[in-house]
């Protein structure tokens, strides 16, 4: 094994339950055509082989590559916990679950070296994989969203705007100067997101270089899990969203309704609907918070309907194509 003492890349990887895939992403980091890299590896509390297979991977590592293994402490604990320990420039996060293409850190350098900036957080376009590891297409041919760039906080907070959280490509003393993540949310991509539009921009390189699996089941398609970690996080900015945050709130409420829904889960939708009332400030909004619930509830529960027979991915296309019309 190389000794970098100060690599120029340090990529933290959180781990869980990913036997199936952990080596298949510790390779895609050990290809990639930048060498100059370090691995911080954190199994967070895995009840399967993934542990073992990190170590062991470890051992034959050709790049600098620490692995901890930790009771189960949460996403973001981890991720605090593996930042704390980078020594790169810059860093990146790898899901165990997912890959990089072997351009990711050569091109991501390639560009913040072209712009020059201290304060740009980096972020591309992704292929899709599913989970027996088919590319069945790319984000951007399937995402409403159009991605982050340039100043994005307004977009954020109004729930436009994508970012892909593997794709994310910043320098370690930027994301550490902003607290890096939340460990009192469930979630800590949107809060993390908005936080670094504060005081930072976005570039979105439009090239796939990462590979995001999709897993039936996985925390972004449970809405009624995650909710919550959205709405803190927006109080958070109260003093810049001022007399906006009750209605963006009444919004985002509605939308986590809805899908509730889309994902089978009436009663959480419901919840959520209630909670859209409680933003709303004046008979008109709560009457248009009623008739905007009662759409939702048809819209999810139709999408709902809708998987189970034609599957996820044939439904996404489908919503994209509405959309641009």
């Amino acid at each position: 094994m190389r000794n970098v003492v100060t690599p120029t890349v340090s990529v933290l990887m959180p781990a869980f339950n990913h036997e199936k895939f952990v080596q298949q992403a510790v390779r895609s980091i050990w290809d990639q055509k930048v060498k100059d890299i370090e691995l911080i590896a954190i199994d967070d509390g895995s009840r399967d082989t993934t542990p073992r297979l990190l170590q062991e991977l470890a051992a034959v590592s050709p790049i600098p590559m620490r692995v901890t293994v930790q009771a189960n402490a949460g996403v973001s604990s981890t991720l605090n916990r593996a930042l704390a320990r980078a020594r790169g420039e810059w860093v990146t996060v790898l899901a165990s679950d997912d890959y990089y293409g072997p351009d990711f850190l050569k091109r991501n350098l390639e560009v913040a070296r072209d712009h020059g900036r201290m304060d740009i957080a980096q972020h591309s376009d992704a292929f899709l994989v599913d989970h027996e590891g088919r590319i069945t297409g790319t984000l951007d041919s399937v995402s409403v969203l159009a991605p982050l760039q340039g100043d994005a906080f307004d977009l954020l907070a109004t729930g436009g705007g994508r970012l892909l959280p593997i794709s994310m490509f910043a320098r370690r003393d930027l994301l550490a100067s902003i607290g890096y993540c939340d460990e009192a949310l469930v979630n800590e991509d949107y809060d993390l997101h908005l936080r670094l539009a504060r005081v930072a921009k976005f570039e979105y390189i439009n090239e796939p270089l990462v590979s995001s699996r999709y897993t039936p089941g996985s925390f972004g398609k449970q809405p009624w899990r995650f909710g919550s970690s959205v709405i803190t996080a927006l109080e958070k900015h109260e003093d810049l969203l001022g007399d906006r945050l009750p209605e963006i709130l009444r919004e985002r409420a509605l939308t986590i309704a809805s899908g509730c829904f889309e994902y089978g889960r009436p009663a959480h939708g419901l919840v959520w609907d209630v909670r859209a009332l409680h933003y709303s400030h004046t008979p008109a909004l709560k009457v248009q918070s009623v008739l905007s619930g009662v759409k939702g509830a048809l819209v999810g529960l139709s999408r709902y309907a809708l998987t189970a027979i034609i599957g996820r991915e044939k439904l996404v296309r489908l919503k994209r194509r509405m959309t641009r019309r």
